[in-house]
């Protein structure tokens, strides 16, 4: 079967990188327009969105072809016929995916799933209304999803119960007022981590907490598959220190 006709799972898993990518129990999909304006897309994010199913396959089918018009890389037929330019297309960036993920490092990975995580975040702010029992809950399943990664904290999940049992009337005004703190808590988080995205410093302390998280998440997760070598390999070395 050819990887673009399958599932982003089953493409995942024939490239050989499902081990890292989140899951999806909300149906979150992005559109290449709307990830481009939150944040500068990479490979990386591009096959875990495709690999857990938050973005298509003609996603990256869209982002190759904006990489070729960068010149970046191209195909001989670029600029002869379209039909053609799509069927070499295809057949190449086949082989150009398949390089890029055997060449991808461990720390790419991770930075790569806390960056569509906090594209996740924005989605959900953007895309819910003031229901806040459907809020906190997509938050709630959406932090399941990436493992309980370490960047997000329970506050901006569990927002605090009331000390007391609010009648019908006084229901609703406590709605509304959850409903403004979870968003004034995912806002808070929003612009925490955007900063921190876009410095991409792989040394400083707050990074390598995030980076153990995910890589305990990536481990804790019902996976049948094989460890990747570079996940092996990262173990043994830290064993030696």
């Amino acid at each position: 079967m050819d990887i673009l006709d399958m599932t982003g799972n089953e493409f995942a898993t024939k490239l050989g990188y499902a081990y890292f990518c989140p899951e999806n129990t909300n149906g979150i999909n992005f559109s290449l327009e709307y990830i481009e304006r939150i944040i500068e897309v990479d490979w990386g994010v591009a096959l875990l969105g495709v690999g857990g199913d938050y973005l298509s396959k003609d996603f990256l089918h869209e982002y190759y072809l904006k990489n070729q018009l960068k010149n970046e890389f191209s195909t001989n037929n670029a600029a002869v016929d379209p039909i053609i330019q799509k069927l070499d297309c295809k057949q190449n960036m086949q082989s150009f995916i398949d390089e890029i993920v055997k060449k991808m490092d461990l720390e790419t990975w991770a930075l790569s799933f806390e960056k569509l995580f906090y594209v996740a975040i924005h989605w959900l702010r953007d895309n819910f209304d003031d229901s806040i029992d459907d809020y906190q809950y997509s938050f709630e399943t959406l932090w399941d999803d990436f493992y309980f990664i370490s960047v997000a904290h329970e506050s901006l999940f569990f927002p605090p119960s009331p000390p007391y049992r609010p009648t019908k009337r006084q229901k609703k005004k406590f709605d509304k007022y959850l409903y403004n703190w979870v968003v004034f808590n995912s806002h808070e988080f929003l612009e925490e981590e955007k900063a921190k995205i876009e410095r991409e410093d792989f040394h400083c302390s707050e990074w390598l907490e995030d980076f153990e998280s995910i890589l305990e998440g990536w481990k804790m997760r019902c996976y049948e598959g094989e460890i990747p070598q570079l996940v092996k390999d990262y173990e043994e070395s830290h064993k030696k220190l």
